[in-house]
């Protein structure tokens, strides 16, 4: 099942009510998720300063 979700800065997944609401068991379908090779291993900050960056060139 694909769907939509957002990574917070605190780092946790937020998944929409619709799609939990939409599955009774929706917790049984955990995954583990895969990350892209250029983004492992690296500092919290890091990730969260090129994000910031990417969506600062998008807006203008």
């Amino acid at each position: 099942m694909d769907s939509t979700a957002r990574l917070t800065s605190k780092g946790h997944l937020t998944v929409p009510r619709a799609v939990r609401d939409a599955l009774p068991h929706f917790l049984e379908l955990a995954v583990t998720i895969e990350v892209p090779t250029a983004k492992r291993n690296v500092a919290w900050d890091e990730v969260i300063r090129r994000n910031r960056a990417v969506r600062a060139s998008r807006s203008r």
